[in-house]
């Protein structure tokens, strides 16, 4: 009897395990939920998984930057897990910032030697920008990224370094530093 109870006991546990899903999943396991909910537009659900809080909101961006997400793409290419640490290269594709903002500079540069006020300016340039993310043609940038993660109660969680940002944000940050380094 003690034997049937025990192997009872052993399968429920089991079946638990299976539905509900380990405590202590694969980093890669991690980096996929990520770009799932990012294609859902689940950001808060995507930032949860961040072992930090984001320098720039995935939100804020998505809402700035209308379908900045839209190409999002990634390929794993490998994992090495080093103890509560793992580091995941990852090809992520996405479109490319910069030659977005490049568009959108040569065609709003005449517009600032009209007679429209800064905020008439600032609205054409984001119209610009929209429609050049929109575009079927919108360029993409590959780019190879190594994806840090931490081991956190039982969970890993990406570190959101400014090189995984830039990686999924097709060079925000990139363009954004070379433009304040004008």
């Amino acid at each position: 009897m003690k034997i049937i109870l025990a192997l009872a006991i052993l399968l429920t546990l089991s079946a638990c395990t299976l539905v509900g899903g380990s405590d202590n999943s694969r980093p890669s396991e991690t980096v996929t939920a990520f770009f799932t909910h990012i294609w859902a537009e689940e950001f808060d659900e995507a930032e949860q998984l961040l072992s930090a809080e984001p320098s720039i909101s995935l939100k804020a961006t998505a809402a700035d930057y209308g379908g900045i997400f839209d190409k999002l793409d990634y390929r794993l290419i490998s994992e090495t897990v080093d103890g509560n640490r793992a580091y995941l290269t990852v090809n992520i594709s996405t479109l490319d910032f910069a030659q977005l903002m490049s568009a959108v500079i040569s065609e709003a540069f005449f517009w600032a030697f009209e007679e429209i006020t800064e905020e008439e300016l600032y609205d054409l340039v984001n119209q610009l920008l929209i429609e050049q993310i929109n575009a079927n043609d919108a360029p993409v940038l590959e780019k190879e990224v190594t994806v840090v993660l931490e081991l956190e109660n039982n969970q890993w969680r990406i570190v959101p370094d400014d090189t995984f940002f830039d990686g999924i944000s097709g060079g925000v940050l990139s363009f954004a530093e070379h433009v304040a380094g004008w």
